[in-house]
């Protein structure tokens, strides 16, 4: 859940969580319509992903290059990421059905040991992954798998990591 994640003291998430809650206050007895949507960590093709997920197109380019990629621990701990388009396609239904409430939306998740086999498999690229010692590794930064307002838009993300390099 979001709501109990590490993520949820960064200043960031402190001023969504205002902004819902004074929505969701002014909404209250008045005819209004107000949709918040939280999503995943947000990638996409291009240079999208080099300033939205800096780490992802770090290990991509070490990929690309052939540079060696090094993880934290043992490269298993799990993101979940959705990509822009599929939430270009989300918030497009939600308006297009009129959808109000606030809302999570989940993507794929991966670990980073998954992303960066995907990475070196799509650049034919021997190199190996190296991980540093295990006790090093970060939690894992999930969010709750609530898929009910896909089922309301007729909508689930589908593009993968595997896109990304398309």
């Amino acid at each position: 859940n979001w709501e109990t994640s590490d993520e949820r003291n960064t200043q960031y998430a402190a001023e969504k969580r205002t902004v819902d809650e004074i929505l969701g206050h002014l909404a209250s007895g008045v005819p209004t319509l107000w949709t918040s949507l939280r999503s995943a960590a947000l990638y996409g093709p291009g240079d999208f992903h080099k300033e939205t997920q800096p780490f992802l197109w770090d290990i991509a380019n070490k990929a690309r290059v052939g540079n060696g990629v090094t993880l934290e621990g043992d490269g298993n701990h799990l993101r979940n990421y959705l990509h822009i388009s599929d939430f270009c396609q989300i918030v497009d239904r939600v308006a297009q059905y009129r959808i109000p409430g606030l809302w999570n939306c989940p993507g794929e998740s991966i670990t980073y040991k998954e992303f960066a086999e995907i990475a070196l498999l799509n650049f034919s690229n021997p190199t190996p992954i190296n991980f540093s010692e295990p006790g090093a590794a970060p939690n894992d930064l999930v969010p709750h798998f609530d898929t009910s307002l896909y089922s309301k838009i007729d909508f689930y993300p589908s593009r993968g990591f595997a896109d990304l390099f398309d």
